[in-house]
């Protein structure tokens, strides 16, 4: 399956969150849209609630930017809450069993892109 993001913007994105060398490194990292679907059911959303807000800041930097480095593709129209994204992200990954190993940030993305058209 492709990637929703431009491979520039992926790998500028990769660069940022490069693995830390410790070995007490985060755990807790979604490997695909059903890992993190589950992180965002749990009792402890902390690290969803994180993974959700990083995942919309670094798109606003794309698109916000002075550059425009892409074209926006999710366009809520107004203030999204944190609870109200990850609630979109998990109806609609209720709703699209078929994407559960797509990679994390696309099943967001796509939640997002479907509640939020442009």
């Amino acid at each position: 399956m492709r990637s929703l993001l431009p491979a520039g913007a992926l790998a500028l994105g990769l660069m940022a969150f490069a693995p830390p060398t410790s070995a007490a490194s985060i755990t807790a990292q979604p490997s695909d849209t059903n890992a993190l679907a589950a992180l965002c059911m749990a009792s402890d959303r902390l690290f969803c609630y994180g993974y959700v807000t990083a995942a919309a800041q670094f798109y606003e930097a794309l698109v916000v930017a002075e550059s425009q480095v892409i074209e926006p593709f999710v366009c809520p129209g107004r203030e999204v809450s944190q609870q109200e994204a990850v609630a979109v992200f998990l109806d609609y990954v209720r709703a699209n069993p078929g994407i559960g190993e797509e990679p994390a940030i696309d099943g967001l993305f796509r939640a997002w892109m479907a509640a939020f058209p442009c």
